[in-house]
């Protein structure tokens, strides 16, 4: 707090404060909101720590609609070229076990 102020801060002060732990894997960094509750001379005596939380998005992690959409477009065209291929592989299966006869 003394830190991001520059001074020792007066009751009603405030700053914020982004992630505490920067090894957690969080998709959005945890916010919160650090105010001077009270003072004690020359010292702060008490802070008042709330988690700050962002409006919701319009969709869930903050990706748009398109871009899920090409993901399920990429994975019915992966699907369709998987099955082409195996649909091939019985077919060069087939025509040699006929073929060694």
């Amino acid at each position: 707090m003394l830190h991001e102020l520059g001074h020792i801060g007066v009751e009603g002060e405030s700053i914020e404060l982004g992630a505490f732990n920067s090894a957690a894997s969080y998709d959005e960094p945890i916010r919160c909101r650090s105010t001077v509750t009270r003072t004690d001379g020359r010292r702060i005596d008490q802070l008042d720590l709330v988690r700050l939380v962002d409006p919701p998005t319009r969709h869930r992690g903050g990706r748009s609609l398109i871009s899920d959409l090409l993901g399920v477009l990429l994975t019915v065209l992966l699907l369709a070229a998987n099955a082409i291929f195996v649909g091939s592989r019985f077919a060069l299966i087939y025509r040699l076990a006929q073929h060694g006869k």
